[in-house]
């Protein structure tokens, strides 16, 4: 595949804008992930007919107990076991009057399984996009790889200039200088008349 065109300061910027956009896709299908993993336990069901039963006069609510004990609920409400795994056990609760419990309830979600399930195509569609667009760079890794080199020669240069000192007419330069680039410093310092 050959070069997008785009100048590489531009393709970096875009490629790094992909990946901070892909991340949170990452982040946001992993919570939905975990969105559905906690509802699918009581199957697949809408929670706004939930709500809507409740409106008209019929009461559910959802528990998960350890196994081996049922929710405690008042005389009156019906107890329908929906499912159970080696964590525990799920039941809806069910009457015609409202009613309170003392064992902590299963919050109802604010939507239906198959509405996460949608989300997390969409979610996993956006992310394969991302990734297409990133390979379509993949001509520009010249470019790239020259920008980074002429941005590391650039760093060097400041960190150089950051350890310059200047006294009278004399100006020094102190700093670490690597074993195998000596030699070359002595050449260029008896080339150019500067002291070591």
């Amino acid at each position: 595949q050959g070069p997008s065109g785009r100048p590489p300061e531009q393709t970096v910027e875009r490629l790094w804008d992909l990946m901070q956009r892909r991340r949170d896709e990452e982040q946001r299908r992993q919570g939905l992930e975990d969105e559905l993993r906690r509802q699918e336990s009581f199957g697949d069901f809408d929670p706004d007919a939930v709500r809507r039963l409740a409106e008209r006069g019929l009461h559910i609510r959802l528990y998960r107990v350890a196994r081996r004990t049922t929710p405690q609920v008042p005389d009156g409400v019906v107890l329908v076991r929906l499912q159970e795994d080696r964590s525990g056990i799920n039941f809806a609760a069910v009457s015609r009057e409202p009613f309170e419990s003392e064992t902590p309830e299963f919050r109802l979600p604010a939507r239906s399984s198959a509405a996460v399930r949608a989300e997390i195509e969409s979610t996993a569609r956006r992310m394969a996009e991302m990734d297409v667009e990133v390979q379509s760079y993949a001509g520009d890794a010249p470019d790239l790889r020259a920008l980074l080199a002429r941005q590391k020669e650039h760093t060097a240069y400041l960190e150089a200039r950051a350890g310059m000192g200047a006294q009278a007419a004399v100006a020094y330069l102190k700093g670490y200088c690597p074993e195998e680039s000596v030699e070359r410093l002595r050449r260029a310092a008896a080339a150019e008349g500067w002291g070591l």
